[in-house]
C-alpha cells in the first residue's frame, strides 16, 4: 500500500484482509492464498481457500456474540465484496475504493 502511494487505505486494507483470512482459517480450515491487486479505481483483496462453502453474513447477532461480525465489518468498509466458486474451493474478495 505504501509503495503504491495508498497509505490512506493501509489500515482499512489490513483490517478487511485480516477478517477475510480469519474467516478462511476458521471456517474453511484449509490452506489459503492471499492476493492484493488494483482494479479500476479500487484495491481488490482476494482470499482463496479449499472450502466450497460460501460465506454469508449473519443477519442477527446477540450483543455478547464473540464471533460473526467479520463480514459485517468487510461490508461496512468495502465498496463491494463477494465470493466465487473455484475448482476445489472458493475465492472471497472485497474492493476498497481509491480516492482521487
Amino acid at each position: 500500500m505504501r509503495g503504491a502511494g495508498l497509505t490512506e487505505l493501509e489500515e482499512t486494507a489490513v483490517l478487511v484482509a485480516d477478517e477475510l483470512v480469519a474467516n478462511g482459517l476458521l471456517h474453511a480450515g484449509t490452506g489459503l492464498h492471499v492476493r492484493i491487486c488494483d482494479v479500476d479505481d479500487a484495491v481488490r483483496i482476494e482470499v482463496l481457500d479449499g472450502s466450497v462453502r460460501q460465506p454469508k453474513a449473519r443477519a442477527h447477532l446477540p450483543e455478547d456474540a464473540e464471533q460473526g461480525r467479520g463480514l459485517h465489518i468487510v461490508d461496512a468498509l468495502a465498496r463491494a465484496w463477494g465470493s466465487e466458486s473455484r475448482p476445489g474451493g472458493k475465492l472471497v474478495w472485497c474492493e476498497l475504493p481509491v480516492s482521487g
